[in-house]
């Protein structure tokens, strides 16, 4: 039963998304199947790892404190920069027909 649901459902979202497409509301976009070269969260978290002190130990809800520091102070140059790169990373992993690319 439950892969039934799951059936339907994915059949009803590609419906809906269809007639969107149709109708001009949507664009679609192929999405290669390794794919995560193209998601710029993951810059951004590198981004924020880098500048984490990790030196010393501490509790989980340190640890999420300063996450939380360093995340706030991401420079807007930094998040443009990665956004901006998003269209050179999907026609990199478009060539690499989904595997790695250099991002």
């Amino acid at each position: 039963m439950f892969g039934q649901i799951q059936t339907t459902s994915a059949n009803i979202n590609r419906g809906y998304l269809s007639r969107k497409e149709k109708d001009g509301t949507l664009i679609h976009l192929e999405w290669p199947p390794q794919s995560p070269d193209l998601s710029p969260i993951e810059q951004i978290w590198d981004y924020v790892k880098s500048k984490m002190d990790t030196t010393e130990r501490s509790s989980k809800e340190v640890m999420w404190q300063k996450i939380q520091k360093e995340w706030n102070k991401i420079p807007k140059k930094v998040l443009r920069k990665y956004i901006l790169s998003l269209k050179s990373r999907c026609a990199a992993c478009l060539n690499a027909k989904g595997y790695h690319t250099k991002y």
